[in-house]
């Protein structure tokens, strides 16, 4: 049958299992990670934490597809810098919510007056191996 070389022998269970979960995972599923971050004036930092929280957040979690949504404030490290990562079933998902420029930053109404630059990123989320 050609150069068909069976690898089973050298394989394990858990072996086999990542191959299979990784494998089903780039056929079926190409979740989405989006990165969306902010750069807001200190002097604006509390005002817009309570409204990411009271507008932003409602505002995504609305939306069919949506598999986990996470926010980050500033530290040391990023002052300035609130961060949204929320993860997506699909692309399809990702520009109900977004539309046909998901690539670009949703601002919902009444946020846009907090930011002074904001980005967003999107990755495929890579399965991991949870055994």
């Amino acid at each position: 049958m050609g150069n068909y070389i069976d690898y089973s022998p050298y394989l394990g269970y858990k072996d086999v299992k990542y191959i299979l979960i990784n494998t089903l995972d780039l056929i079926l599923n190409k979740m989405i990670v989006r990165i969306f971050k902010a750069i807001i004036p200190t002097e604006l930092h509390i005002e817009f934490e309570i409204k990411f929280k009271e507008i932003s957040v409602p505002v995504v979690k609305n939306y069919k597809g949506l598999i986990s949504l996470e926010i980050g404030r500033p530290t040391k490290w990023n002052p300035q810098e609130f961060i949204m990562i929320s993860q997506w079933e699909t692309e399809k998902d990702l520009i109900e919510f977004a539309g046909q420029n998901w690539n670009q930053a949703h601002i919902p109404k009444g946020m846009e007056k907090f930011i002074s630059e904001c980005s967003v990123s999107h990755y495929e989320s890579i399965v991991l191996n949870t055994a």
